[in-house]
């Protein structure tokens, strides 16, 4: 049996500061720091950052990548998960509401069902229960 391994270079349509591009790759930048050279100054070390390699149409650059916008299929799918995210908490948040009109009132004990007592003070202040005849 022969394997066959398809090496495929894939690019992403984005929009840096509203210039469009095609992402590339993401590129780990480092460089090591000499020490101060001031008593009690910082020790040597290492700088890193990450950097998002984008072609535009007058060449390529280093961006930072917190102003990469990626405007693909990739990227409508997180909006169309984003959206159905929405819609289910609007929808657990309409049941608990629900929930909560069903709920006896804390002080008289009575239903929202349409009853109220208007000697309870929670009723009264409130108002969170049908008065009768209004």
């Amino acid at each position: 049996m022969a394997w066959e391994m398809v090496v495929k270079q894939e690019r992403r349509l984005c929009k840096v500061k509203e210039e469009p591009g095609y992402f590339h790759a993401w590129e780990n930048y480092s460089k090591p720091l000499a020490a101060s050279p001031m008593i009690g100054g910082e020790p040597a070390g290492v700088f890193s950052k990450i950097f998002g390699i984008v072609e535009f149409e007058d060449g390529v650059r280093r961006v930072d990548p917190t102003d990469i916008r990626f405007c693909d299929e990739e990227n409508e799918m997180l909006s169309v998960f984003n959206t159905r995210g929405k819609a289910e908490k609007f929808k657990e948040t309409l049941i608990e509401s629900e929930q909560k009109e069903k709920e006896l009132c804390p002080t008289c004990k009575y239903d929202n069902n349409g009853r109220y007592n208007s000697m309870c003070s929670w009723c009264e202040n409130f108002n969170c229960y049908e008065k009768k005849g209004e």
